[in-house]
């Protein structure tokens, strides 16, 4: 993960913008992320601000719903302090029916 974090500074220091993957093999990070959104999500965002996307696709007989939602609260997110720039963590999912 240090080399993601070398990445996202030299990004930042070129006026830029980045996203990054957190997955399983990052499990504090991770899960901290996981316990931020479900918890929030139980108390439908109440004094969190959250942009909030979804978009509905149908093809081949069935119908596909992605959503996103994204905070800038870092509270609680283990290591928030190195990550360059402004981070923001955001939570992605879709379900198939």
């Amino acid at each position: 993960m240090g080399c993601q974090r070398d990445i996202a500074a030299q990004i930042v220091e070129q006026q830029g913008d980045y996203v990054l993957a957190v997955k399983r093999n990052q499990p504090g990070l991770h899960d901290g992320i996981m316990d931020f959104f479900d918890t929030a999500q139980a108390h439908d965002f109440v004094g969190v601000a959250h942009p909030y996307y979804t978009q509905t696709e149908s093809g081949h007989g069935r119908v596909e719903v992605s959503r996103c939602w994204a905070s800038a609260h870092l509270e609680g997110l283990p290591h928030r302090e190195d990550w360059a720039g402004r981070a923001y963590p955001r939570f992605c999912g879709r379900g198939i029916s």
